[in-house]
């Protein structure tokens, strides 16, 4: 009998932790007829909850307006200890509704935690489970602090992941945004499927556990970034409703297709910031523009740091600044610490001549490319995504880049031509710094 038959056959589930996310799953389930067995999971905290759960203080905490959907009491058995999620009962599902760990307690203390107490759980006659983690903890971590752990229990489970961002009942109702869902197996990515229908959630699948810890980490401090950004902005430019404005803002922020890679595109945003903190009646509030602005500079420098530990010498570089657009150019940030570090550095851009009135670029050799010669590089980089560059025969192409060790591709020009290239491309962002490890 697999875990979904399983699960419909007991109607039971095991839920580790108490929570707002415990309780918002749970109350999802209990329409289908599903009985929980809870365990808390805060340490040192003696007892299970009352008849009043949520009581008076989650309320308010889990609600905007302290109103909370009611959750049938005798659906709800809560466990002193663990010896009944742990025994030849255990139901075939676990959700897992706490944080890796609680505030102050050490660095993902409950996965370790768990794992040992899992361990006492043989297999049985009933089969494989299927354990759910409802809470995203650092990238790669349920893998180490977690499944490792688990040792030859590992073959017991079947481990996924359902994360969700919201934080208040009326969003989770409202919003009914995809959470995000990976798996450690093909078998497991069916059950998952099989229990998200009985939570009402719709999915949107990673590739791996990793992935989708990162993606769930990443859209959280981008979002508080915004809100403290959007915070900075209303204290800097006192005059201005920034409530009324955010919403433009952030409209326009969603159609932003960002540059990932060495951040080579990203011209015009050092110029935002430099107008915005100019005429700022409180500039040193920018604290997170001024701050951000020079992690855009420091992305490019890193690569230099990366591309001269793997010992390579000589580098071209192909585009220094999009046409007409030659505003501190952050590809020439990374030509000259690449000079400094002892590389023979070659540059090429349709417009060299504008560039050189503008900046000293008398250390740099040329990169002969409207001449049809070989480029002789370790490295070639792709720093500004001109039409010469695009249009250029895939033959000819191959035949002038075969002595090169690396092609760097800031901005996809070349990404059709990949499969002819081999594995001297990459492409910036999608996972390509590893060759640079």
């Amino acid at each position: 009998m697999n875990i979904h038959d399983r699960m419909l056959q007991k109607m039971t589930v095991a839920v580790w932790g108490d929570g707002y996310l415990a309780y918002t799953a749970m109350l999802s389930m209990q329409s289908f007829g599903f009985q929980f067995l809870v365990r808390p999971m805060i340490p040192n905290v003696s007892g299970v909850p009352t008849q009043d759960y949520p009581n008076s203080s989650q309320k308010m905490a889990w609600s905007r307006t302290g109103n909370l959907p009611d959750l049938k009491a005798d659906t709800l058995r809560f466990q002193k200890d663990d010896r009944l999620l742990l025994s030849q009962e255990s139901p075939a599902v676990h959700l897992v509704c706490c944080p890796g760990q609680f505030q102050g307690r050490p660095y993902n203390e409950n996965y370790r935690r768990l794992a040992e107490m899992l361990k006492k759980l043989n297999r049985d006659e009933q089969g494989e489970r299927l354990i759910v983690f409802c809470s995203a903890s650092g990238p790669g971590s349920l893998e180490r602090d977690f499944v490792d752990q688990l040792g030859e229990s590992k073959k017991n489970w079947h481990v996924g992941v359902l994360f969700r961002s919201d934080w208040c009942v009326e969003d989770y109702f409202s919003q009914k945004l995809p959470v995000l869902a990976s798996a450690t197996s093909q078998d497991a990515c069916v059950s998952l499927s099989q229990v998200a229908k009985f939570l009402g959630w719709s999915l949107e699948w990673m590739d791996c556990i990793r992935d989708a810890e990162l993606v769930e980490n990443a859209r959280g401090a981008i979002e508080f970034t915004i809100s403290g950004s959007l915070g900075q902005l209303a204290t800097a430019y006192p005059e201005a409703d920034i409530r009324k404005l955010s919403e433009s803002i952030m409209q326009k922020v969603r159609q932003f297709t960002p540059v990932i890679g060495m951040a080579t595109g990203g011209y015009r945003m050092p110029r935002s910031f430099d107008s915005l903190l100019e005429e700022a009646v409180v500039p040193e509030s920018l604290s997170v523009f001024q701050e951000v602005r020079s992690v855009n500079y420091s992305s490019v420098l890193a690569f230099s740091e990366m591309l001269n530990r793997k010992g390579y010498k000589k580098v071209g570089i192909l585009g220094i600044a999009p046409q007409n657009d030659f505003y501190q150019p952050p590809v020439l940030l990374l030509a000259e610490r690449l000079h400094r570090l002892g590389c023979e550095v070659s540059l090429h851009d349709p417009c060299i001549t504008e560039l050189r009135e503008r900046f000293d670029l008398d250390v740099y050799r040329t990169v002969h490319w409207d001449s049809g010669e070989m480029l002789d590089y370790d490295v070639l980089i792709l720093g500004a995504p001109h039409p010469c560059y695009y249009n250029v025969a895939s033959e000819d192409l191959v035949k002038r880049v075969r002595n090169c060790r690396l092609i760097l591709d800031d901005h996809g020009v070349w990404l059709h031509m990949k499969p002819l290239l081999a594995e001297i491309y990459h492409r910036t962002g999608d996972g390509s710094l590893k060759v640079l490890e």
